[in-house]
């Protein structure tokens, strides 16, 4: 059994802690969206869901360089109870995750060009990253939505890897992310 990590500075801050849970509220939200929404075919109109799925990936999106840039100006070192493989592990998580929820609102709204939906954000129309001349991104469809099984498979792992730490290590891992979580 490890010690608690107790330092401090190894805790994340309030912001982190909001902004991590927002991403997640999105990312729930977009996948049950995602899920009821009807298929996009060819005659398929930006209305509801659709609309609805199309404005989360970009606040999505938004929310998540807002996290990346918190991260980088306020960084968060891995603890210490951690053994070097699960540090190694944990870091191409974060970074995999990070990368996921880029990409995976990237590749749709260059498949939303394609049908020529207009991607919204707060209402705000955001230009076009393709028209439905373009193949290419008919074929970022598909990849979005390949890819979302892969976020889903990673953000499973994630939240193992968290009940894990709380349950078996018994570290304080977890409460870094929910301080009001007693220890175990």
């Amino acid at each position: 059994m490890t010690p608690p990590d107790t330092h401090p500075e190894r805790t994340y801050g309030p912001v982190a802690i909001a902004l991590h849970w927002l991403v997640f509220a999105l990312v729930t939200a977009q996948m049950l969206v995602g899920w009821f929404m009807p298929d996009i075919k060819k005659n398929t109109p930006q209305e509801g869901l659709v609309d609805l799925h199309l404005s989360l990936g970009a606040a999505t999106m938004l929310v998540v360089l807002v996290r990346i840039v918190w991260r980088v100006m306020r960084p968060t070192p891995l603890t210490t109870t951690m053994t070097g493989w699960e540090r190694v592990l944990a870091k191409l998580t974060h970074e995999l995750l990070y990368l996921l929820l880029l990409v995976i609102p990237l590749l749709g709204w260059a498949a939303a060009g394609f049908r020529d939906y207009t991607v919204r954000l707060f209402g705000i129309p955001l230009p076009p990253l393709a028209d439905h001349t373009m193949q290419w991104a008919h074929t970022a469809g598909d990849i979005h939505m390949d890819l979302t099984y892969v976020l889903l498979g990673l953000v499973g792992l994630h939240a193992l890897a968290a009940l894990w730490h709380y349950f078996v290590r018994k570290d304080q891992i977890l409460q870094r992310m929910i301080p009001a979580l007693k220890r175990r």
